[in-house]
């Protein structure tokens, strides 16, 4: 090969090594905002588990009232319980 060939194979694979260096940085940013966006869905989903456990509870409250208040209404209704 004559100088001016390697030369240019030289700058082609230079080129070449140049553009895959700006894809791997642009793909490394995608990369690390997709990674944000994970981490904030994260948030998300643990603070909806504790709104969740919050409200599972506050079910079992009102199942508990209402199952006491049909039990009274009951007793009322038969007799047996003279307040």
């Amino acid at each position: 090969m004559r100088q001016s060939e390697l030369q240019y194979a030289f700058e082609t694979q230079q080129s070449i090594c140049d553009r895959l260096t700006d894809e791997l940085a642009r793909r490394s940013n995608e990369i690390d905002t997709l990674h944000g966006k994970l981490q904030d869905k994260e948030a998300t989903i643990a603070a909806l588990g504790a709104t969740n456990k919050k409200l599972k509870i506050e079910i079992e409250k009102y199942q508990q009232i209402t199952k006491a208040t049909y039990e009274k209404d009951m007793l009322t209704a038969l007799g047996e319980r003279d307040n």
